[in-house]
């Protein structure tokens, strides 16, 4: 098999490769580029960086926490809430020192709707836990997303 190219074909993608190259680090400095426009130092995307960290932990707290209410509404299924309060408790078991007691409340809620599940506990006590965590997250300083601000 032979591939063969028109050379008068290069000119054309020459300019094509080099316009989606332009466009590319336009989309890539827009998207990295402070507000107001400016040079960043090396605190300030340290910085940048920490925030972008707590807003990804506090976004996986709340679709964690929103995982075991919904197990709440569910019949009780003490393999999935096993399950659940496991991987809560794997993927929270460290981060930021600022969400500290927000981990802890989603890993206790998360404990005690297994608990439920597996009848040690009663539902009241699950909701209550759940209750008692979203209240911990609504009062994080910051939101959820980031338009929020």
């Amino acid at each position: 098999m032979e591939i063969v190219i028109d050379r008068r074909l290069l000119v054309p993608l020459g300019v094509l490769m080099g316009v989606l190259v332009v466009v590319g680090l336009t989309l890539l400095g827009r998207a990295y580029t402070p507000d107001p426009a400016r040079v960043i130092r090396w605190a300030d995307w340290q910085a940048a960086k920490v925030e972008r960290q707590y807003r990804r932990e506090l976004a996986g707290l709340r679709r964690d926490l929103a995982d075991l209410a919904e197990m709440l509404r569910d019949n009780p299924d003490p393999v999935r809430a096993e399950m659940a309060a496991s991987r809560v408790a794997q993927r929270h078991a460290d981060g930021l020192g600022l969400l500290a007691r927000q981990r802890e409340a989603v890993v206790a809620a998360a404990e005690v709707v297994r608990d439920w599940a597996a009848g040690y506990a009663g539902y009241d006590e699950a909701v209550a836990a759940v209750n008692a965590a979203v209240e911990v997250l609504d009062n994080t300083g910051g939101g959820g997303d980031a338009d929020d601000r």
